[in-house]
């Protein structure tokens, strides 16, 4: 096959100022070879072919044949690119969006409203934008945004507690709500927790246990010191004594371990005393 008419950079060249729309109309993508550029090549090759060597039909009828193919290939393909295109709406996605000028990678996330297809090519809409779905990053399933929504919930509860150091036995309650929130997420939920942030959790749950600890021991010594004496303890301490028994029981081994030594000794011998009273009174 001869053309007379040279071709540069896949553009076909016409030395004459008339052809310069064809020209321009058979330029084709540094990356592919659209159906419209594909004809537009062949109209001018046909166009401008060399007299003195056509081109044989049987060359022009594989041309059209392959034209034909593309053709089909770029519908099916455009097809398929809507119905992906339309099973994405309603859920939400993550773009990865290129800017021209600079070229820095941009992800932009939201829920797709509708499809667009324009020039055989599909965009999604995006809360009004338009984006190829070419750039199309990821899709967000609605587990996903609920473990999101719900670390971000335990994360902010958790930044409204006092720290470590200005922590009180009055925050135990929102304290308590913060764990519960924690032991309520699924295995994967849990997985959207920073271990920093599980970590700084339990460090305010020791806290505030020593704080507990520390708030019960005090108010069980307290109890005894209104105590009398244990030689002066009567029956009308009875009912101090056992408040003061129940306490005690009460308390976890962790807590147990701030009540010193003396204090439950002295707790026993005012027991002591008021079994000893009883036995004195039902024998008189």
């Amino acid at each position: 096959m001869a053309v007379s008419v040279p071709i540069v950079n896949g553009e076909v060249q016409d030395p004459s100022a008339s052809a310069n729309s064809i020209t321009n109309a058979a330029k084709v993508n540094k990356s592919s070879l659209g159906k419209d550029a594909f004809l537009q090549l062949l109209v001018a090759q046909m166009k401008y072919q060399d007299p003195l060597e056509p081109t044989s039909n049987t060359e022009y009828i594989s041309q059209l044949a392959t034209f034909s193919e593309l053709e089909e290939m770029q519908n099916l393909r455009v097809s398929y690119d809507m119905q992906r295109a339309q099973s994405l709406v309603g859920k939400q996605v993550i773009m990865n969006v290129i800017a021209g000028a600079t070229g820095n990678l941009t992800k932009i996330g939201g829920q797709v409203d509708y499809v667009v297809l324009e020039n055989d090519k599909v965009y999604l809409s995006i809360q009004d934008q338009l984006y190829s779905l070419d750039d199309l990053g990821s899709i967000v399933d609605s587990e996903y945004l609920t473990a999101l929504d719900k670390a971000k919930a335990f994360g902010t509860a958790l930044g409204k507690l006092p720290s470590k150091s200005q922590l009180t036995v009055g925050d135990k309650e929102a304290l308590e709500k913060v764990r519960k929130m924690y032991d309520e997420l699924s295995p994967y939920e849990k997985t959207f927790i920073g271990q920093d942030l599980v970590k700084l959790l339990t460090d305010l749950e020791k806290k505030m246990q020593e704080l507990v600890a520390s708030a019960k021991a005090y108010d069980f010594k307290e109890g005894l010191k209104k105590l009398p004496e244990t030689e002066d303890i009567t029956l009308e301490n009875k009912e101090a004594i056992a408040s003061l028994r129940a306490m005690y029981n009460d308390m976890t081994d962790f807590e147990k371990d701030y009540i010193d030594k003396e204090s439950l000794e002295r707790l026993e011998a005012a027991e002591e005393k008021i079994k000893e009273l009883e036995g004195t009174e039902a024998t008189n």
